[in-house]
């Protein structure tokens, strides 16, 4: 009997070492003391004495502890938080350990009907195919979790009044997709500040009040982040390093975009309002609503519709669906010289190497100068190249968005897609032009 007693006492002593080195891990030698990481609590300041006091919890005696914290092998982590949904607390990245700042929501799916979600999206939204494609793009993100390359869209609601939910869709999201899922920022000034890693290496972001002005360094920044997976930048008191940016911009303002460029095709642009017969049928809506996600698992229903919707025909490739509002703020804008430029673009799809005398009939019909076109080709997401020497001439040459130019010295410069496939300059396709055109 004393020893099935002494057996069993070494089994679940055995069991103890494992589940201490699944929790505790190795931060680094500090004045001949180890400093451990508990990653059940993320406490980075732990000694020996603290382990010791876990073993003795656990039915050690303090002779046993105190030997199996000298023999025992924690394992090294660095203190570098990764963003991996639906990973273990401690991920493995090319063999090293890192915490993992995703946690499990609170709210998890149960099949419960959200037709009360959908119907609500479409009342806010003005009608179901931009509530379904809002849905379609919810239910992506939260089904596959770890994305290498995210959708490059980004959302823009807006509503001239208050009151109408815009904030309550924010904290609908963030109980859905779980607290550390979903990062919420007051206005833009966070975008590009020193916790940018920590805002965009999400799965959503979210800017409650938004007013970002046309050609600014916010709307420079957004463009980049929202169709970028990856970025350079420092937490504060560290170096640059680069990080994953899977999180999806989500802007609310009360105001309609200005900010937006002609043919932009990252924002998904929308009304968030509807029409109540009176305050108190608009108060009696609402209350009813928060109710049903708050004390009627509506949350655990939204989570089911987005864990079991149908992705099969979603495009991450594709462009922003395209809204009455964002026809209309684009409208208000229209730049026809760049207009006439996109033609250009659009009717020649397999040139991708450009000059400006390609564009001889927007000068001439707009009476631009040829610095002034060089601006223009610019909105056109054209993107202008150093002086390259091509069939024995030097010229400036412009490429499509997704090439880029390589030239070494006394080598033919080659132009490299986004795929990757590699053409000599002096063999890329051109754009014929009547030999009589000539511009100085």
């Amino acid at each position: 009997m004393a020893q099935d007693n002494e057996k069993i006492n070494k089994i679940n002593k055995s069991e103890i070492l494992e589940w201490a080195k699944k929790r505790f891990f190795l931060i680094k030698m500090l004045g001949g003391q180890s400093v451990y990481f508990d990653s059940a609590t993320n406490d980075t300041t732990l000694h020996k004495s603290h382990l010791i006091s876990h073993l003795i919890t656990k039915g050690f005696d303090y002779e046993e502890a105190k030997d199996a914290v000298r023999n025992i092998y924690l394992r090294p982590i660095i203190l570098n938080p990764k963003y991996v949904p639906y990973a273990e607390k401690i991920v493995n990245i090319e063999g090293n350990l890192y915490p993992n700042s995703w946690r499990m929501p609170q709210h998890l799916p149960i099949n419960i009907d959200a037709s009360n979600f959908v119907d609500h999206l479409i009342r806010m939204l003005g009608n179901r195919k931009k509530a379904e494609y809002l849905i379609t793009m919810l239910a992506y993100r939260y089904q596959k979790g770890y994305i290498e390359a995210k959708p490059h869209v980004a959302f823009y609601f807006y509503g001239h009044n208050g009151g109408y939910g815009k904030s309550l869709f924010a904290t609908t999201l963030e109980n859905v997709f779980g607290k550390t899922a979903v990062r919420t920022v007051t206005d833009e000034s966070a975008l590009g500040s020193m916790s940018a890693v920590d805002i965009w290496t999400r799965t959503w972001l979210i800017v409650q009040e938004v007013d970002v002005k046309k050609g600014s360094t916010n709307y420079n920044l957004i463009k980049t982040m929202t169709g970028g997976n990856e970025f350079d930048a420092a937490r504060k008191h560290e170096n640059f390093q680069t990080h994953k940016c899977p999180a999806q911009l989500i802007m609310l303002s009360n105001d309609a975009p200005h900010f937006l460029e002609q043919y932009d095709r990252r924002f998904f642009v929308s009304k968030w309002c509807c029409e109540f017969g009176s305050e108190k049928e608009k108060n009696d809506y609402f209350n009813k609503y928060i109710n049903w996600l708050e004390n009627c698992d509506g949350y655990s229903a939204i989570a089911y519709l987005f864990k079991n919707y149908d992705i099969s025909k979603f495009d991450l490739a594709a462009h922003a669906m395209m809204t009455e509002e964002k026809e209309a703020v684009l409208n208000m804008s229209v730049d026809s010289a760049v207009s006439d430029i996109i033609d250009i673009l659009e009717e020649n799809p397999d040139v991708f190497i450009w000059e400006v005398d390609d564009f001889y009939e927007v000068l001439n019909r707009h009476d631009l100068s040829r610095n002034a076109i060089k601006y223009k080709l610019e909105q056109a997401e054209l993107v202008p190249q150093n002086d390259i020497r091509i069939s024995g001439k030097r010229k400036r040459i412009w490429l499509r968005n997704g090439y880029r130019l390589e030239s070494k010295s006394g080598v033919p410069a080659i132009i490299i897609s986004s795929c990757g496939e590699v053409t000599n300059v002096n063999n890329a396709k051109r754009i014929i032009r009547p030999s009589v055109i000539h511009l100085n």
